[in-house]
């Protein structure tokens, strides 16, 4: 059985999404940077572990040699995302860039799922909810840019994709309420359980 790629895998949803590969009987190949914690996927059966970037076309195709699908997580994400847009722009865009031309040349047969964000869509404020599929993408900051990028590059390529706009991701250290809390009442702040997302 060939391995389902995870990019950014050593992230809280990649490693969720590892284990829930995993439970159903399929191998994963996990590839992130280097300096990332692999502790809890290091010993976990049919998981392999690919060390690099996906600004390296060279290290992207080696990790996407063979996969009989490719989940991609790996992207600068706010408020990292805002400080330099070319660094964000290298590793969401044409890190995307790279993901698709490695399923081409080497795994042709490969799907492709995508996150991508609903903060594609600017401020929707003053929009009744909900906001479908079908509305106007508007960024309004670098992130989003980014995510519309990504998106035209996989509408563009004639491999098989899927989009997911995602909202903010709730991981578990953030269900505790922080201190002070971030929002206001006045805020529409859409949140998406990480278990959610695995299953999406």
């Amino acid at each position: 059985m060939n391995p389902i790629l995870i990019t950014g895998g050593a992230g809280s949803v990649g490693k969720q999404l590892t284990n829930m590969l995993l439970s159903e009987g399929k191998s994963v190949r996990v590839f992130d940077l280097p300096f990332m914690d692999f502790t809890d996927l290091e010993n976990l059966d049919n998981v392999e572990i690919v060390k690099g970037d996906v600004t390296d076309s060279n290290s992207v195709t080696e990790a996407v040699s063979g996969v009989d699908g490719v989940l991609h997580l790996a992207a600068i994400l706010p408020p990292n995302s805002e400080k330099n847009r070319e660094t964000t722009f290298a590793v969401n865009v044409q890190g995307t860039q790279n993901i698709v031309d490695a399923i081409k040349n080497v795994s042709p047969q490969a799907s492709l799922v995508f996150t991508s964000s609903i903060s594609t869509y600017g401020d929707t404020s003053g929009v009744d909810s909900p906001v479908t599929i079908d509305h106007p993408q508007n960024a309004i900051d670098v992130y989003a840019d980014s995510k519309i990028h990504g998106e035209k590059i996989l509408i563009d390529s004639n491999i098989n994709y899927v989009i997911l706009r995602i909202a903010s991701i709730a991981v578990p250290a953030f269900l505790e309420p922080p201190t002070p809390w971030p929002f206001t009442a006045e805020q529409r702040v859409e949140m998406v359980h990480r278990d959610d997302v695995s299953d999406a």
